[in-house]
Order: C-alpha cells, then structure tokens, then sequence
C-alpha cells in the first residue's frame, strides 16, 4: 500500500485534522532534529494546537528550547566575524544568523543629521522673510533643498511652493 499525496487544504473533518497534525508534528520534529545534528545549527520549534490544547516545542526539554531562544535573542545583534573552518584545526561553535537592521546608533545619528538640517533650514527661512521678497525666499528655498534633501523631485524643487518644509 503506498502513500497518497495530501491535498494541501483546511480540513474539515476534525479527526483527520487531528490525525494530520500529530503525524505532520512528528515529521516536523525529525527534521528539525536531523537538520540541527547534520548542519551543526541550532533549530527551535514551537507550536501551538488550541484545538487540542497542546503546546508542542523542539528540542523537547525547556532547558535547551530557552537556551536556543536566549541565544537567538542574542545573535540579533551584529554578528563578530567568525574565521573560517578551514584554516583553523578546531571546529568552531556554529553561528547563528539572521537578518539583523541596521544598528540603532546609525539611524539616530541619521536622524538627528537631518533635524540638524531641517533647524538649519528653518532659520534661513525666519531671516530671508524678515529681510527679502518672496522670490528670493524660493530660489534660497529651492536651492537649500536641493543641496540637503536629494529624494525631492525636481518639480517639488522648483515650485515656488513652500508648504513641503
């Protein structure tokens, strides 16, 4: 007797859904287990079944699942780099990677640049309005940002406009 293909759907019959996901569980299981002993990774796996009332976790003692989530937790931050296999004699402990986003710092001090920029701005604006016409006022405008802000379009550049400040 062979095995039928399974028609990836809801199912509606209730014990079939309960039979497939005990049985989908254990393959899930085996191949998280096979993947982390053959690769060397680290694999953490939970699940839960409101269903059945079931919560199911690999690897299955809590203290290597809250090991593994501590240690993803942690790669989340930038990753040192690690030498190459290769050209050490000792294996080294395998690394978890994940995509990470840029480091906070970074986006702060790109945030603060641009309200640097925007005060800057500002001021100019108070002066040459207190002091010019409004034709000067938009040329110095226009050319502001066009030196500070080069995402704008050229025809937000050269409207005479000014609300986009």
């Amino acid at each position: 007797m062979g095995r039928a293909r399974l028609e990836i759907k809801y199912r509606e019959d209730r014990r079939a859904r309960i039979a497939t996901y005990w049985s989908r569980m254990t393959g899930v299981k085996r191949k998280a287990r096979e993947l982390s002993t053959l690769c060397g990774v680290d694999v953490l796996l939970a699940s839960f079944s409101p269903e059945i009332q079931t919560v199911h976790i690999w690897p299955e003692d809590n203290s290597s699942f809250r090991r593994v989530a501590e240690r993803y937790r942690g790669a989340r931050a930038p990753i040192p780099e690690v030498p190459s296999p290769l050209l050490s004699s000792q294996p080294s402990p395998p690394v978890l990677s994940s995509p990470s986003p840029p480091p906070a710092s970074r986006i702060l001090e790109q945030i603060q640049s641009m309200t640097r920029v925007l005060d800057e701005v500002k001021e100019r604006v108070s002066v040459l309005e207190a002091v010019g016409d409004d034709d000067d006022i938009c040329a110095l405008l226009n050319m502001d940002m066009l030196m500070s802000f080069p995402s704008f379009s050229f025809e937000e550049l050269f409207s005479c406009d000014t609300h986009h400040i």
